[in-house]
């Protein structure tokens, strides 16, 4: 199995710490439920922000990002016969 990480809001003690507090509203509210709808669609909309940005130069980015792994890796381990990557597992 393969995962790729991106950064997406950036490795500085401040973003690291942004990142947490936003991971802690998502989850309480899940759990326990928002104060008010506001505060869902809000929280809703940081939490989608922190893994799927969209800032159109960030996506374009890593996009071309995974077009470089995924050409290395096929030209490393081939398609196999089942047209998957296979062979890299």
């Amino acid at each position: 199995m393969l995962g790729v990480e991106h950064g997406t809001l950036g490795a500085s003690l401040p973003r690291k710490l942004q990142t947490l507090a936003i991971m802690v509203l998502e989850n309480q509210g899940s759990h326990h439920g928002y104060a008010t709808d506001q505060a869902r669609d809000t929280v809703a909309r940081w939490f989608m922000e922190l893994f799927n940005p969209a800032d159109p130069v960030w996506q374009a980015r890593v996009l071309q990002q995974h077009d470089v792994l995924l050409a290395a890796l096929l030209q490393r381990y081939g398609t196999g016969e089942s047209g998957s990557l296979s062979a890299a597992r």
